[in-house]
This record gives structure tokens, C-alpha cells and sequence, in this order.
């Protein structure tokens, strides 16, 4: 029998959900100089577990280069899809094949050596993390 994935739009956020997803964007900023963080899917699954203390890609243990291929896909079984407007900050946003945490009107997405911002009129679409 298939296993359903958690849909983690479901799962209530940690009381102090902000600073921990301060402490992890503030983090993954300090990777991302220095080359060590080059996978937008670890970025955002880094941001959700900050978010609900669960980590989304756990199942994926070792399997990362291949679940990259169905990135979209992945996220979509495992969060409800809001629309970009709605989109509120430590929610999940995706543009130009990558997948990025909200912070306001724009997004961070894993670039070369930096998080790069993204604005909110540029996402095709974003994801609920969390409810509460």
C-alpha cells in the first residue's frame, strides 16, 4: 500500500517559527558565500522545518539529484498551492525552475554565492507552509 505524503500547509507553525527562519535565511545567506549551499530544494526544506519542525525531504535521505528532477511535483504533493499574492512569509515560492522562501513581497533564491531576492509579480505560484 502507497503511503500518502504529509501535507505540511497542514501542520501548525513553531510559536517562535520567525526567528527560527530568521537564524536558517540568515545561515543559508553565510552557505551560500562561501559555495557551500547550491540546492534551492535544501534552502526551502531547510525553511520549513524551521517553520513546523518538520523536515519535508527526509524521505529523500540520499536521493536529492533525482527528486530535483520533479521538484515541482514534490512540493505540490506536499503543500497546498496558494495563490503568489497570498503568499506570507516563510511560505514557499516558485520562479524560473527553482523554488524559494518568502519573505515579504519578494522571495530568496538560491543564486551564485548569494540569495538572490525575487519579487512577488515574478513567481508562478507558491506554496502554504504551515497554518496558524
Amino acid at each position: 500500500m502507497e503511503q500518502r505524503a504529509v501535507v505540511l500547509s497542514e501542520t501548525e507553525r513553531r510559536s517562535d517559527w520567525e526567528a527560527r527562519l530568521s537564524a536558517h535565511l540568515a545561515d543559508a545567506q553565510a552557505q551560500a558565500a562561501s559555495g557551500d549551499l547550491t540546492l534551492c530544494g535544501l534552502l526551502a526544506a531547510g525553511a520549513v522545518e524551521a517553520v513546523t519542525g518538520t523536515n519535508p525531504v527526509a524521505p529523500l535521505n540520499g536521493k536529492y539529484a533525482r527528486a530535483a528532477a520533479r521538484l515541482e511535483a514534490f512540493l505540490d504533493e506536499r503543500f497546498h498551492e496558494r495563490p503568489a499574492a497570498l503568499a506570507r512569509r516563510g511560505d514557499l515560492a516558485w520562479h524560473d525552475g527553482s523554488v524559494g522562501v518568502v519573505i515579504g513581497t519578494e522571495a530568496l533564491f538560491v543564486g551564485e554565492g548569494e540569495l538572490v531576492r525575487v519579487p512577488r509579480r515574478d513567481w508562478a505560484k507558491a506554496w502554504s507552509v504551515g497554518n496558524g
